[in-house]
Protein backbone atom coordinates (compact mmCIF):
# COMPACT_ATOMS: atom_id res chain seq x y z
CA UNK A 1 0.00 0.00 0.00
CA UNK A 2 0.92 3.36 -0.87
CA UNK A 3 0.63 4.90 2.37
CA UNK A 4 2.90 2.49 3.68
CA UNK A 5 5.90 3.33 1.50
CA UNK A 6 5.28 6.74 2.55
CA UNK A 7 4.72 6.11 5.67
CA UNK A 8 0.96 8.31 5.91
CA UNK A 9 -0.50 6.52 8.37
CA UNK A 10 -3.54 7.93 9.46
CA UNK A 11 -4.44 9.37 5.96
CA UNK A 12 -7.56 11.29 4.64
CA UNK A 13 -9.42 9.31 2.39
CA UNK A 14 -11.41 11.69 0.02
CA UNK A 15 -13.41 10.14 -2.66
CA UNK A 16 -15.60 11.59 -5.53
CA UNK A 17 -18.46 9.87 -7.16
CA UNK A 18 -17.22 6.77 -8.92
CA UNK A 19 -14.08 6.90 -6.85
CA UNK A 20 -15.91 5.82 -4.12
CA UNK A 21 -15.54 2.39 -5.06
CA UNK A 22 -12.02 2.33 -4.32
CA UNK A 23 -11.66 4.82 -1.10
CA UNK A 24 -14.83 3.31 0.71
CA UNK A 25 -13.12 -0.50 0.75
CA UNK A 26 -9.97 1.26 1.29
CA UNK A 27 -11.37 3.03 4.46
CA UNK A 28 -13.52 0.35 5.95
CA UNK A 29 -11.33 -2.34 5.46
CA UNK A 30 -8.17 -0.47 6.69
CA UNK A 31 -9.39 1.76 9.95
CA UNK A 32 -6.48 2.03 11.21
CA UNK A 33 -5.23 3.48 8.78
CA UNK A 34 -7.87 6.16 8.22
CA UNK A 35 -7.94 9.13 10.40
CA UNK A 36 -11.26 10.63 8.44
CA UNK A 37 -13.17 9.87 4.92
CA UNK A 38 -15.06 12.40 2.61
CA UNK A 39 -17.45 10.99 0.36
CA UNK A 40 -18.38 13.61 -2.61
CA UNK A 41 -21.66 12.34 -3.92
CA UNK A 42 -20.71 8.38 -3.27
CA UNK A 43 -21.95 6.11 -5.10
CA UNK A 44 -23.76 3.04 -3.56
CA UNK A 45 -21.79 -0.20 -2.82
CA UNK A 46 -24.63 -2.58 -1.19
CA UNK A 47 -22.03 -4.84 -1.55
CA UNK A 48 -20.26 -4.07 1.51
CA UNK A 49 -22.23 -5.08 5.08
CA UNK A 50 -24.01 -3.10 7.96
CA UNK A 51 -21.56 -3.99 10.25
CA UNK A 52 -18.69 -3.06 8.22
CA UNK A 53 -20.45 0.31 8.28
CA UNK A 54 -21.14 0.43 11.91
CA UNK A 55 -17.45 -0.66 12.96
CA UNK A 56 -15.88 2.35 11.58
CA UNK A 57 -15.04 4.93 14.22
CA UNK A 58 -13.02 7.25 11.70
CA UNK A 59 -15.13 10.94 11.21
CA UNK A 60 -16.65 10.36 7.66
CA UNK A 61 -18.12 14.03 5.66
CA UNK A 62 -20.88 12.93 3.32
CA UNK A 63 -21.10 16.10 0.92
CA UNK A 64 -23.78 15.76 -2.00
CA UNK A 65 -26.25 17.83 -3.66
CA UNK A 66 -30.18 17.65 -2.93
CA UNK A 67 -30.90 16.46 -6.43
CA UNK A 68 -28.29 13.66 -6.32
CA UNK A 69 -30.62 10.75 -5.97
CA UNK A 70 -27.79 8.40 -6.09
CA UNK A 71 -26.19 9.86 -3.67
CA UNK A 72 -28.86 9.98 -0.98
CA UNK A 73 -28.98 5.91 -1.41
CA UNK A 74 -25.34 5.71 -0.57
CA UNK A 75 -25.64 8.32 2.23
CA UNK A 76 -28.05 5.63 3.93
CA UNK A 77 -25.29 3.02 4.00
CA UNK A 78 -22.51 5.83 5.17
CA UNK A 79 -25.17 6.95 8.03
CA UNK A 80 -24.36 4.15 9.32
CA UNK A 81 -21.20 4.75 10.51
CA UNK A 82 -19.87 6.15 14.12
CA UNK A 83 -18.89 9.69 13.34
CA UNK A 84 -20.78 10.69 10.26
CA UNK A 85 -21.72 14.43 9.21
CA UNK A 86 -23.81 14.52 5.94
CA UNK A 87 -23.72 17.81 4.23
CA UNK A 88 -27.05 18.25 1.85
CA UNK A 89 -26.21 21.20 -0.86
CA UNK A 90 -29.61 22.68 -1.95
CA UNK A 91 -31.01 22.99 -5.48
CA UNK A 92 -27.84 20.95 -7.06
CA UNK A 93 -27.51 17.71 -8.58
CA UNK A 94 -24.18 15.41 -8.25
CA UNK A 95 -21.51 17.49 -10.06
CA UNK A 96 -21.72 20.54 -7.52
CA UNK A 97 -17.74 20.63 -7.01
CA UNK A 98 -17.23 21.42 -9.91
CA UNK A 99 -19.69 24.01 -10.36
CA UNK A 100 -19.47 26.33 -7.21
CA UNK A 101 -16.75 25.51 -4.85
CA UNK A 102 -18.06 27.92 -2.76
CA UNK A 103 -21.01 26.08 -1.87
CA UNK A 104 -19.17 22.81 -0.26
CA UNK A 105 -15.38 24.09 0.31
CA UNK A 106 -15.54 25.84 3.52
CA UNK A 107 -17.52 22.98 5.47
CA UNK A 108 -14.45 20.38 3.93
CA UNK A 109 -11.85 22.64 5.19
CA UNK A 110 -13.64 23.32 8.60
CA UNK A 111 -14.13 19.60 9.11
CA UNK A 112 -10.62 18.69 8.23
CA UNK A 113 -9.49 21.58 10.35
CA UNK A 114 -11.19 19.83 13.41
CA UNK A 115 -9.43 16.58 13.38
Amino acid sequence: VITDGLNLNPVVVISAHSSSWYGLPFALYNPTRIKAYVALSPLSQSHHLDSDYESAKFKTLIARGERDVRAAIAAKKLKLMQKVEDMVIPNVDYAFYFDDPQLWVPRMLEFLNDL
